[in-house]
């Protein structure tokens, strides 16, 4: 099914609940022993040890034609089954069926942790791509993908950049070309690497662009390349991304620019026609990662017992230009993890104690020049700043304050 055409028309949507019933009652017909447990707030089923998340399942059943349904479950519910299957035990073994799978970062960083809050995490080595990507191994199964983890690479006696190259040269191999849509290209084999081609530096090169190549991937199915001077190209490729975005196999609204080899995350310079809409992507995308990081670092902090404010990432419009501003607070006297947002807003209790206001607002980069030695760069993904101190009545008496609107 390729990319342009994968819009359904869709007829009734059962509830969670139901679907999740279905799944079970199919699970058992297919001899499944063992306790099966619904989990409603996850929306996946508990088996034994194992989990079986319904999210991609579910949302791929919903889109298809009623008739085409009970296809999407057997491929489902053949491909859990498949997976339980064990690795061979000899990497030459495997070396045929190995391939990269390119996830956002904050899937292993972020979204992983998440889920596996009450199970035994899975130790999955990966590789940053673009700051904002990252690149995993998957041993690909017939009907289902099995992630390689570092005990299955010690297993073979190989580093995770020795599999990764031959996993690299099997997804080149596997690659059968492009469409272009006027000077867009559009990488779609229609397999579940597309995305992933973002890495196939010789191929993306071949393209013929206005400028620099710039590539977006939206979700994992769909990977587009544009020059960095071609509007109409871009423009284009914004009507697409758009509308990609909305899938469960989501990846990342950021743009990517090619440069010597390697990916750099990119935005239209100041001036430019769509420097408006691509940094609304961007945003977008960046501000679901803190969302998702703050639910995590809440949950990690209230199991330790830990003390530390996880300030959210947030966006305000500017009444004369229309453009988001993304900013967050910094309290006093209360220990905090900051996103990094183009504002600072520094509040405090007032005088009586009653209450708290503003005492101070400015850029980060303003405000990092002032009190930058009170922050303390993390090793989170996105990045955060801890800060237990705040600035002095001089220091924020430099800080000013900006014009809010």
């Amino acid at each position: 099914m390729g990319f342009l055409s994968r819009f359904f028309g869709k007829e009734s949507k059962p509830s969670k609940e139901h679907f999740a019933k279905v799944v079970m009652e199919r699970l058992r017909a297919a001899g499944e022993t063992g306790a099966l447990d619904y989990d409603p707030e996850n929306f996946r089923i508990n088996h034994d040890s194992l989990v079986m998340n319904l999210g991609n399942a579910f949302a791929d059943y919903c889109r298809c034609e009623e008739s085409d349904r009970e296809e999407i479950l057997d491929q489902y519910l053949s491909a859990w089954i498949t997976s339980r299957l064990e690795a061979p035990e000899e990497f030459e073994d495997a070396r045929p069926d190995l391939y990269p799978v390119l996830r956002c970062r904050s899937y292993f960083e972020v979204e992983m942790p998440l889920s596996s809050q009450s199970a035994e995490p899975i130790d999955l080595p990966y590789e940053i791509i673009g700051e904002h990507l990252a690149v995993g191994l998957v041993y690909d199964l017939p009907q289902s993908m099995m992630s390689v983890s570092s005990d299955l690479l010690e297993t073979w006696g190989v580093t995770f950049y020795e599999a990764m190259e031959v996993a690299k040269a099997n997804l080149a191999a596997s690659t059968e070309g492009y469409a272009k849509i006027g000077e867009l290209y559009a990488v779609a084999n229609g397999d579940a690497y597309d995305a992933t081609r973002i890495l196939l530096a010789d191929l993306i090169e071949s393209f013929e662009v206005d400028g620099d190549r710039i590539a977006m991937v939206p979700n994992r199915h769909t990977l587009l390349v544009a020059g960095s001077n071609d509007i109409d190209s871009l423009e284009t490729m914004l009507d697409i991304v758009e509308k990609e975005l909305d899938h469960e196999r989501y990846i990342t609204g950021v743009a990517f620019r090619l440069c010597d080899g390697n990916w750099e995350p990119w935005l239209p310079p100041a001036g430019h026609t769509l420097k408006d809409p691509f940094s609304l992507l961007h945003t977008q995308s960046v501000g679901r990662n803190y969302h998702n990081q703050k639910q995590l670092l809440d949950m990690q902090h209230e199991k330790a017992g830990t003390d530390i404010f996880v300030a959210s990432y947030s966006a305000i419009e500017e009444e004369s230009t229309g453009r988001l501003q993304t900013y967050t607070t910094w309290s006093r006297d209360v220990p905090t993890l900051l996103p990094k947002t183009d504002l600072l807003i520094l509040m405090a209790m007032n005088s009586a104690g009653t209450d708290v206001e503003l005492v101070a607002s400015g850029t980060w980069k303003e405000v990092e020049r002032i009190a930058g030695h009170l922050l303390e760069k993390t090793e989170h993904y996105p990045e955060r700043f801890f800060v237990e101190s705040f600035p002095t009545e001089e220091e924020l008496s430099e800080i000013g304050k900006l014009d809010l609107g």
